[in-house]
């Protein structure tokens, strides 16, 4: 892509990028713009830069003419002096800042960031050894385990020993069970314990006071009975003035 003999130069806005270093450039990239002078050819700048790989050499001198910071010398004047900065403003260019990017540097990229692609599936194979050796793992940790000793010193399988303790705990569970039905009362037939309980609740609503049905006395009595009232105690008085004339 690049003869050894070109020749690269900085434009106005690449001097201006040293002073000011606005475009973000990595590292290499401002290693690469600073010893670009206008008269070291391409194989010299190389020279120069041995800590850059030929690739990262090569993308850094195509950035900068892709942002116009450089340009190639296609007709070089004998003589020229070569462009030179004040080691002030270098070393403030060259300096890392926490805002600039960094460029990584890896000679074994899979090992310091991985695979890049998609997932490499297991063989069958491999998967099958897998399981074989988690298998032959779990029976010598069944074949390692101690086994069961009975009272008359008898080893007995693990499904005798199952046995045992299902029994144990059966007995236990039949205890308990007769403990439970000795605290509470006996009933022969089902029917009975029903019946037992049906007298229980009418006894119990039996003693319960009966509401009463007598009106309360303090109820006032209904409008229409005052008219009646008013009505004979009317006629009565106009019968007794009749008789008085």
């Amino acid at each position: 892509m690049f003869e050894p003999t070109m020749i690269f130069q900085r434009t106005q806005a690449g001097r201006d990028e040293i002073y000011e270093k606005q475009r973000r450039l990595t590292q290499s990239e401002r290693l690469v713009l600073i010893m670009v002078d206008g008269t070291t050819s391409y194989q010299g700048v190389r020279s120069k830069l041995p800590v850059l790989t030929e690739e990262r050499f090569q993308r850094a001198l195509t950035t900068l003419q892709k942002k116009d910071l450089i340009l190639e010398v296609f007709l070089p004047v004998e003589g020229q002096q070569p462009e030179e900065m004040a080691q002030t403003v270098i070393d403030r260019f060259i300096q890392q800042d926490a805002t600039d990017p960094l460029t990584i540097i890896s000679f074994d990229p899979e090992d310091d960031f991985g695979v890049f692609g998609p997932p490499i599936s297991m063989s069958s194979s491999t998967t099958a050894q897998e399981q074989g050796g988690t298998l032959g793992l779990t029976l010598r940790a069944q074949m390692d385990e101690k086994p069961f000793i009975s009272s008359h010193g008898i080893s007995a399988p693990p499904a005798a020993s199952a046995g045992l303790m299902d029994e144990s705990l059966i007995e236990q569970a039949d205890a308990l069970a007769a403990e439970v039905r000795a605290q509470r009362p006996h009933y022969a037939n089902p029917i009975e314990q029903v019946r037992d309980i049906s007298a229980q609740r009418r006894s119990s609503s039996a003693r319960k006071p009966a509401p009463s049905s007598a009106p309360d006395k303090s109820v006032k009595l209904h409008w229409g009975y005052w008219m009646i009232g008013v009505g004979l105690a009317f006629i009565v008085g106009f019968v007794i003035a009749r008789l008085t004339k």
